[in-house]
């Protein structure tokens, strides 16, 4: 199971997994730690990653603005937070200058000028993407190694829908709960190892196929599988509106400068 390594940490207070397979326990400190998946990568290593210095959830559009100047080893950059609200739980993030210098996405630009910046929060949001800072600087001839750009998360489960799973069975009936399952095959699974569990003794398949299943549990299964993309759909909206309300912006960026705004 990808989210075994978190379940017994008393600091996570959200799971969550995004759209390559890696899973991420989110602690109370707004950092995380990732169970790298190779799925869909180049790299095929997997496992447990060093814990981040700090995370913050931004949107897609804004990982790949922020990314590829903090990355690109012709410019020297950092990235820093701007504002933080602790009660909403929002900010901005930016990606600043370290020298003077041009880019072709920016154009000509002075020492501590803002190049890009974002809106983002430190709550994990379905349709949002972490990124995981462990240093902030990124000096001429880095790729911005130490700042780990996500995919976007596909699933969240807060501490209440984890913290008393034990085991396959619990799992599947915390999935089939609505704590978070994201697709159509892990509900299939997560009803397939119910129904498993309550057929006869000396009856048990080891694997169920869709069609043993009972016809209650199909059901059950189709209508929260619904339910779920629903939800799924109406998280998406709310994170990406989110990130559009109205977090005041820094006097700064009002001051000129090619900043894109997310």
């Amino acid at each position: 199971m990808d989210y075994d390594p978190f379940l017994n940490m008393d600091d996570v207070d959200y799971l969550f997994k995004t759209s390559r397979g890696s899973t991420y326990a989110k602690h109370k400190n707004n950092t995380t730690t990732r169970n790298r998946s190779g799925e869909n990568h180049r790299d095929k290593s997997v496992g447990m990653q060093p814990r981040s210095g700090r995370t913050v959830f931004i949107s897609p559009d804004a990982v790949d603005d922020l990314g590829r100047l903090f990355q690109n080893k012709n410019i020297a950059t950092e990235i820093v937070p701007l504002s933080y609200d602790s009660n909403t739980k929002n900010g901005v993030v930016a990606v600043k200058a370290l020298e003077d210098g041009t880019n072709m996405f920016t154009g000509p630009f002075k020492k501590g000028q803002v190049l890009a910046q974002s809106k983002f929060t430190t709550l994990p949001q379905v349709g949002l993407s972490p990124v995981e800072i462990n240093r902030s600087e990124s000096p001429l001839g880095s790729k911005g190694e130490h700042v780990h750009f996500g995919n976007e998360i596909t699933e969240v489960h807060p501490r209440s829908a984890f913290r008393n799973i034990a085991g396959k069975a619990g799992l599947a009936a915390a999935l089939l709960g609505g704590a978070g399952a994201a697709n159509a095959g892990e509900y299939r699974k997560a009803a397939a190892d119910i129904a498993e569990s309550l057929l006869p003794l000396g009856m048990t398949p080891s694997t169920l196929a869709p069609g043993t299943l009972p016809p209650e549990v199909r059901a059950a299964q189709d209508a929260e599988y619904r339910a779920r993309q629903q939800q799924q759909q109406q998280a998406r909206m709310k994170a990406q509106a989110l990130l559009r309300s109205g977090v005041p912006m820094p006097e700064e960026y009002r001051q000129g400068g090619r900043v894109r705004m997310i």
